[in-house]
C-alpha cells in the first residue's frame, strides 16, 4: 500500500511507521499519442528538489525489464528526490503499476498547434476533445500573460488605430495558426527601415499577442537553433530581430528551411534517420538591409523562392513605422509609450483567439470563401504568380483582422485591417522587384547625375512620349516640375536592391524634393496629360529645391530640355 502527500510518496505497512520513499509522484492519466491507436502510456507529475512541478508522458514499456533504466534516468536527472533503499526502484515501480487503473484518459502530443479542433501549447491548451490533452514536447513554455484583454485592447490595441503597419503586426500574429487550415506552407514578412524607425516596436508589437518581448529572437542568435524553434512554434508566430546582424549563409538556408517546414534529415545513433521535426510558421523579420542586400555580401542573388516566401515591405511612413501617432507629441514619445503599454500588457489576445477559433465549424471552407472576398477587395487586377501568392498572404492578413474584429477581440473598426492591408499591398506593388540603398551619401551623388540626364529627356506636356524620353516639364507658378516616369526614375537613382526605391523616394519626399498624391507610403504622383493616359503615374520632383539643397553647381536654366 502506498499514500501519496504533498511532500511526497510513502508506503504503508502494519504495525509500522510511515517509510518515505521519494518526493512527490502521481499518475495524472492513461494516455496514447494523438491521432495513433498505439504508443500507449502514463502521463506522470512530480515534483524535483527545487518544488519545481514537471509533466512527461512515459511509455508503459519503461515500466517494466530493462526499459526501467530509461524511466529512472528521465527521473533523477531532473533533480527527483530517491531515498537509498536497497528495493526503492521496485517499489516506486509498484506504485506505478497499481496506478494505472486511474479512470482518465488523455491524449498526448509533442508539437504545438492544432490537433482537429483542439490547439496545445507548451504551457496550456484549449481542448475540445473528450479526453484530456497534454503537451510532451522539448519547447519551453514562452507564451507569457500579464493584464487582461481588455486592458492589452485599450492601452496597446487602440493605438494600432490610422496606423497600418501596427495593424499589420497584430494580424501577421493572428493569420499564423489560419495557415494550418488552409494547408498553406509557412510563408514570413521582412520589414526593411533605417535604424530607429520603429520596426523593432512593430516586431514587438507582433510578440505581444502572444507573449512579452522575450518571444522575440534576433537572427543572429538562433541560426544554429532555428529548427528547434519553429518546431516549438508550430500554427504560431515566429519573430526574428536583426537580420542585418546575421550571417547571410545562414539567413540563404534558413528562408528555405523555415518556409518549406521541415528539418534536416539526420541519423541516429543506431545508424537509422532519426525523426523529423515539420512545423507550420507565420514568421515576422526586421532589419536595415534587404535579403538582397544581405546576400550580395557573399555574392549571391535572391532566388524566386526566397522572394515569394519573404515579402518586403519598407518602413516608410510618416514617422517612420507609424502615421498616427495619438496624443503623443512625436514618433519617440509614441514608440516609448507604446512599449511601456506593452510591458504590462502582453499575451492575452492568443489564447482568446484559439479559443474563438476552435469553436468555429467549417473553418477551413469559410476561411477559403471569405479569403476570395478579400482577395477581390485588395486588388481586381490579376497579376502573375508571384504577385498573386504576395496578394493571398496579404488578403489573409486583412481576414485575420476582420474575424477578430468581428470577435470583439481586436478594438477596431470594421475595414481597417482590410484597409491597412490594401495601403501596405499597394506599397508592396510599388517596390515589386526593385533594390534600394539607404546611406544618405549615395543618394546625393545619384542625383548628381540625375537630374542632367534627366533634364535632356524631358518634353513638353503637349508631346507624346518618345523612346528616350523620361518624362515631361511643366512650369506652374514660376516653379519648374519634372514628372519623371518610373523607369527613368529607377535607372536614374539607380536601383539595385529591394528595399533602395523607397528610402530614396522617402527621403526625397521628407526633404520637399518629391511629392505625392497617392496617400501614406506611396511615392507617385498619378496625373493625366494631353497626350498620355488616365491613371499613369509619374515621380513628380522639384529640380530647382534639389540643386539649392545639394549645393550643386548646375542650374535648371542650364538643363537642356
Amino acid at each position: 500500500m502506498f499514500e501519496l502527500r504533498p511532500d511526497g510518496l510513502y508506503q504503508i505497512k502494519s504495525n509500522h511507521p510511515l517509510l518515505f520513499l521519494c518526493g512527490y509522484l502521481q499518475v495524472l492519466a492513461i494516455a496514447r499519442a494523438y491521432g495513433q491507436l498505439h504508443s500507449y502510456g502514463l502521463v506522470i507529475q512530480w515534483t524535483n528538489i527545487d518544488d519545481r512541478s514537471i509533466i512527461k508522458f512515459i511509455p508503459m514499456r519503461w515500466l517494466h525489464g530493462e526499459n526501467l533504466k530509461l524511466l529512472k534516468d528521465l527521473l533523477l536527472d531532473s533533480g527527483f528526490k530517491v531515498t537509498n533503499l536497497k528495493n526503492v526502484w521496485d517499489l516506486i515501480t509498484q506504485y506505478l503499476h497499481e496506478s494505472t487503473s486511474v479512470p482518465t484518459r488523455a491524449l498526448v502530443t509533442e508539437t504545438t498547434g492544432w490537433l482537429g479542433q483542439s490547439y496545445a501549447t507548451a504551457g496550456w491548451s484549449v481542448n475540445c476533445q473528450d479526453d484530456e490533452l497534454f503537451y510532451i514536447g522539448t519547447a519551453i513554455d514562452q507564451l507569457k500573460q500579464l493584464g487582461s484583454l481588455h486592458s492589452w485592447q485599450q492601452h496597446v490595441g487602440r493605438l494600432c488605430e490610422g496606423n497600418p503597419l501596427m495593424v499589420f503586426a497584430c494580424c501577421t500574429a493572428l493569420a499564423a495558426p489560419l495557415l494550418h487550415w488552409l494547408n498553406w506552407d509557412s510563408c514570413g514578412f521582412h520589414l526593411v527601415g533605417n535604424s530607429k524607425s520603429g520596426k523593432t516596436t512593430v516586431l514587438i508589437l507582433s510578440a505581444s499577442i502572444l507573449s512579452d518581448r522575450s518571444y522575440c529572437y534576433t537572427w543572429r542568435a538562433t541560426a544554429n537553433g532555428l529548427e528547434a524553434i519553429a518546431t516549438g512554434r508550430n500554427d504560431m508566430l515566429l519573430c526574428l530581430d536583426e537580420l542585418h546582424q546575421a550571417n547571410p549563409d545562414d539567413v540563404d538556408q534558413a528562408i528555405y528551411m523555415l518556409a518549406n517546414g521541415v528539418s534536416k534529415i539526420r541519423g541516429s545513433k543506431e545508424g537509422f534517420a532519426a525523426k523529423t521535426n515539420r512545423w507550420r510558421v507565420g514568421f515576422l523579420s526586421t532589419g536595415e538591409i534587404s535579403l538582397s542586400e544581405t546576400l550580395a555580401q557573399i555574392q549571391k542573388t535572391v532566388r524566386a523562392g526566397q522572394e515569394a516566401r519573404f515579402i518586403e515591405l519598407p518602413v516608410a511612413r510618416q514617422y517612420g513605422a507609424f502615421d498616427y501617432l495619438h496624443s503623443a507629441m512625436n514618433s519617440k514619445e509614441f514608440a516609448e509609450m507604446l512599449d511601456r503599454n506593452m510591458a504590462a500588457n502582453h499575451g492575452t489576445v492568443f489564447r482568446a483567439w484559439i479559443e474563438y477559433l476552435s469553436k468555429q465549424p467549417n473553418l477551413a471552407e469559410y476561411l477559403r470563401i471569405e479569403l476570395a472576398k478579400i482577395r477581390e477587395k485588395l486588388s481586381k487586377t490579376q497579376y502573375g504568380n508571384q504577385t498573386g501568392y504576395a496578394l493571398d498572404r496579404f488578403a489573409l492578413l486583412a481576414l485575420a483582422g476582420e474575424m477578430a474584429i468581428a470577435a470583439g477581440i481586436m478594438p477596431w473598426e470594421p475595414n481597417e485591417a482590410i484597409n491597412s492591408m490594401r495601403n501596405l499591398y499597394e506599397c508592396w506593388l510599388d517596390n515589386r522587384g526593385h533594390h534600394h540603398d539607404s546611406e544618405e551619401h549615395v543618394l546625393r551623388r545619384i542625383l548628381a547625375h540625375a537630374l542632367p540626364h534627366w533634364g535632356m529627356g524631358l518634353v513638353d506636356p503637349s508631346q507624346a512620349l518618345q523612346d528616350g524620353d523620361v518624362g515631361y516639364v511643366v512650369n506652374d507658378n514660376d516653379e519648374c516640375e519634372w514628372f519623371i516616369t518610373k523607369p527613368a526614375f529607377r535607372d536614374g537613382l539607380q536601383i539595385q536592391h529591394v528595399s533602395q526605391l523607397s528610402q530614396r523616394a522617402n527621403m526625397m519626399k521628407q526633404r520637399g524634393w518629391l511629392i505625392t498624391n497617392e496617400g501614406a507610403g506611396r511615392f507617385e504622383f498619378k496625373r493625366q496629360f494631353p497626350s498620355g493616359k488616365p491613371h499613369d503615374r509619374y515621380y513628380r520632383i522639384f529640380p530647382s529645391k534639389i540643386i539649392r539643397d545639394l549645393h550643386l553647381n548646375t542650374q535648371v536654366s542650364q538643363i537642356k530640355h
